[in-house]
């Protein structure tokens, strides 16, 4: 095997190994919003490995969120499923992240009382 193979060979085994870990770190959260909200912080502020992934993989991963509850996701986000990560417009990175992670009703209580004149 030439250099230039084994070197790519390399690449590509440090890209799958980073994307793993993400993956294992999304689905050991204790339960199913810890886990969105982990993977919204990886849709807004991407790994570089994880650039080339596909926002689908990256949600699936999530508990209890199966295919069918990603695309609900993505259909409310208005986000392909097999758009790259690193492809992302910031407009639907928003959306996406908004989606997975409301706010809490502690924020909108706070909300409401720094609006109020």
């Amino acid at each position: 095997m030439s250099a230039q193979a084994l070197a790519a060979l390399s690449e590509a085994n440090r890209i799958r190994s980073a994307r793993a870990k993400v993956k294992r770190r999304i689905a050991a959260e204790k339960n199913a919003a810890a886990s969105r909200r982990l993977a919204a912080v990886h849709i807004e502020h991407p790994p570089e490995e994880c650039a080339t992934m596909a926002v689908v993989e990256l949600l699936t991963t999530c508990r209890r969120l199966g295919g069918v509850g990603a695309a609900k996701y993505l259909r409310t986000a208005q986000v392909p499923p097999l758009t790259p990560l690193g492809r992302l417009t910031q407009r639907q990175r928003r959306s996406l992240v908004a989606a997975l992670h409301p706010p809490s009703s502690w924020e909108l209580r706070m909300t409401r009382v720094d609006e109020s004149p």
